[in-house]
């Protein structure tokens, strides 16, 4: 969850936020960037050193928001269909799915949660190469709330070598606040060998 943005805030809300000691609680102890609070967009607010108060919590989150899925690809011979998937799910997890390879799994979103997809949004955008030809559940340039599961890539079939390869960026923000909190740039690529 996020703290509230106005009114009370004591250090019983921000343990229960950033967790630590349930006993000696120390304002002291949330500085951002100090093992409680993430150093993160949302917690600009929270001082590394010095100072720190109250209202410094305002609007901030334990809730680390980041794109981990890396570059995508797959291959197969030529007349063979090849497809890569972008997988962003519901949940906070994030897939690279190729039909070919062994697929790899992270998530956007730690901790990850049943319904988190609710509260953000994902925009991808292809930046080069050959537009995405997959597209399901949202489509490029467009925020998409992940209150379902969006999925982009690229396939082909051809009967001599093909490659088609494209570079994507995506970003993450807050539905409520529209912040963006994460961007990356990835490689989304696959390609027909010529047969043996």
């Amino acid at each position: 969850m996020t703290l509230q943005v106005s009114g009370p805030i004591s250090l019983r809300d921000i343990q229960g936020e950033f967790g630590g000691s349930a006993t000696n609680i120390l304002l002291q102890d949330y500085f951002r960037g100090g093992g409680l609070v993430p150093d993160i967009p949302a917690n600009s607010t929270i001082p590394t050193s010095g100072p720190i108060r109250f209202q410094d919590f305002f609007g901030t989150t334990n809730l680390v928001i980041a794109i981990e899925v890396g570059n995508c690809n797959d291959f197969a011979f030529a007349g063979t269909t090849v497809r890569v998937r972008v997988q962003f799910e519901l949940d906070g997890g994030n897939n690279c799915i190729p039909n070919n390879s062994p697929a790899s799994f992270d998530n956007w979103a730690q901790p990850p949660s049943p319904t988190i997809g609710n509260d953000w949004q994902l925009r991808y955008t292809v930046l080069s190469g050959a537009s995405l030809n997959v597209n399901i559940g949202s489509s490029p340039g467009a925020w998409t709330t992940m209150s379902s599961t969006i999925t982009f890539g690229q396939e082909i079939i051809a009967p001599v070598a093909t490659i088609r390869s494209c570079t994507v960026q995506m970003q993450i923000r807050d539905v409520a606040t529209q912040t963006i909190q994460d961007t990356k740039v990835i490689t989304v690529e696959v390609e027909n060998f010529e047969t043996p």
